[in-house]
């Protein structure tokens, strides 16, 4: 990208490295690439951008404070000023805990998140349990539900039934879903 360099008779000249956007003024910087954040002097002039700090994957308006920390990471509530780094989710089940490092969003499967944290479903073949162990959301692959339970598919090469055990939302390959007369069955696809 270019900008006008006001300092040397309005010419057009390239923004510093890892910079986007000087557009109005080649010497300061209005927005950096992605993982990187403005850096400033003490006039708080934009010079430069700067790769964010680890595990911060945005980090615009400043270099040394994340915005967005990488998956599988959280801000750092409690650092001084606040979000000035991340750190892994501290509970070894979350999949997401981007507001702060302590507090899980989302588990891994056979997890559910209850008060921030990753309790274990306590339901055998359920894949989320958000809030309730003991309440399936969403079976595993190949299983569907069935009276508050995780029963296998019950139709023949069906490997996709979450919310119906006897419903088929997808069949294993070479088959196709057929509802014919509403039976929602699994059928060899044409040659």
């Amino acid at each position: 990208s270019l900008g006008v360099d006001k300092s040397d008779g309005n010419k057009c000249k390239p923004c510093s490295d890892n910079c986007e956007d000087c557009s109005s003024d080649a010497n300061v910087c209005a927005i950096c690439e992605d993982e990187f954040g403005k850096s400033t002097n003490e006039d708080g002039t934009v010079v430069t951008c700067v790769k964010c700090m680890d595990n911060c994957n945005l980090c615009q308006e400043d270099h040394s404070r994340c915005d967005q920390c990488n998956p599988g990471f959280g801000k750092l509530p409690n650092s001084n000023p606040p979000n000035y780094g991340c750190s892994p989710c501290s509970d070894t089940n979350c999949a997401s805990c981007p507001n702060n490092y302590q507090v899980c969003n989302s588990c891994k499967e056979g997890y559910g998140v209850k008060d921030g944290h990753c309790e274990k479903c306590n339901i055998e073949n359920c894949a989320t349990c958000p809030g309730n162990s003991n309440a399936c959301e969403k079976c595993m692959r190949g299983y569907g539900k069935h009276n508050g339970q995780c029963e296998l598919c019950q139709k023949e090469n069906c490997v996709e039934c979450y919310d119906d055990y006897e419903t088929c939302e997808a069949c294993v390959e070479g088959y196709g879903r057929a509802d014919d007369l509403g039976l929602n069955f699994c059928a060899p696809c044409a040659v």
